[in-house]
């Protein structure tokens, strides 16, 4: 019992191929009498394979995650996920694929990760991820076709807020952007270093 209380329910997020592998073998691992396992999935088209060739996979979300995870644990605690958009799952034998969900435009709108459960102390730097997508169609890359190749991107002011916040708590100095397209506009670049010379970092 306490065990099923534990595991209600596990998630695995992979982006692209490259590290389903690890995913998939994370998960297959729980024991499944206990719980419902779920997949956020980056990589497109692939969800009816997925689900058809993995029957201990109960849903995929599809894209982003910070609005349909929370509908998606909602909607299996009702047993009803009709309505959750960007999740495909088995209803009755078979795939259901709902609509996508939009894309997110305000990425300022999303908290800061929850560097309280981290010993950020212990890593050299931090990785930064402040914009979404690329706009361009190069045909090696997967990442693209994932964000719909639409690019976001957080403001100034919330990217040099979370340095800021890191260099205090932790004395992070080195911040390494993980983004597809960080030189998305030159007046974006030039906003993000007048903002970061204003705050007086010292990175």
């Amino acid at each position: 019992p306490w065990l099923q209380r534990l595991l209600r329910f596990a998630t695995a997020s992979t982006l692209t191929r490259t590290y389903a592998d690890g995913s998939m073998e994370h998960v297959s691992s729980i024991p499944r009498p206990y719980c419902s396992v779920h997949v956020r999935w980056g990589s497109k088209g692939v969800e009816q394979q997925v689900l058809e060739r993995f029957p201990w996979i109960d849903a995929i979300c599809r894209g982003e995650g910070e609005q349909t995870g929370p509908e998606l644990v909602r909607g299996l605690q009702r047993n009803d996920l009709a309505g959750v958009a960007g999740v495909s799952f088995r209803s009755n034998g078979r795939v259901v694929h709902n609509p996508d969900r939009p894309r997110l435009t305000d990425l300022d709108s999303i908290p800061l990760p929850a560097f309280e459960r981290i010993e950020l102390k212990r890593y050299a730097g931090y990785g930064m991820v402040t914009s979404r997508g690329c706009p361009y169609p190069c045909t090696f890359c997967s990442v693209a076709p994932v964000w719909n190749r639409e690019s976001h991107s957080r403001s100034a002011q919330s990217i040099v807020a979370e340095m800021k916040h890191l260099h205090r708590v932790a004395g992070v100095k080195l911040f390494l952007f993980q983004d597809e397209f960080f030189v998305s506009g030159k007046q974006q670049v030039l906003d993000f270093c007048r903002a970061l010379g204003r705050s007086g970092l010292d990175v």
